[in-house]
């Protein structure tokens, strides 16, 4: 079962991510090459990557999941 300290990584290591991706995303936009399309996509990759760790993490903390409840 995932630790608060566990889940709380997960999602610190997918907001770095999604940071990550925004910026490559704005780096070919400034400059298309096929260098900046690579990273675009290796961000893209490391993203979904991080976001099912991310899922897993919450997944697996057992709690049933309320609106407007937050639960750690």
């Amino acid at each position: 079962m995932a630790t608060s300290k566990e889940k709380i990584d997960a999602i610190f290591d997918l907001r770095a991510a999604a940071e990550k991706k925004a910026l490559a995303e704005k780096a070919l936009v400034e400059d298309p090459k096929a260098e900046k399309r690579d990273q675009l996509l290796d961000a893209q990759l490391a993203l979904a990557e991080k976001t099912m760790v991310a899922i897993d993490a919450c997944h697996e903390c057992g709690h049933q999941h309320s609106n407007g409840a937050a639960h750690a």
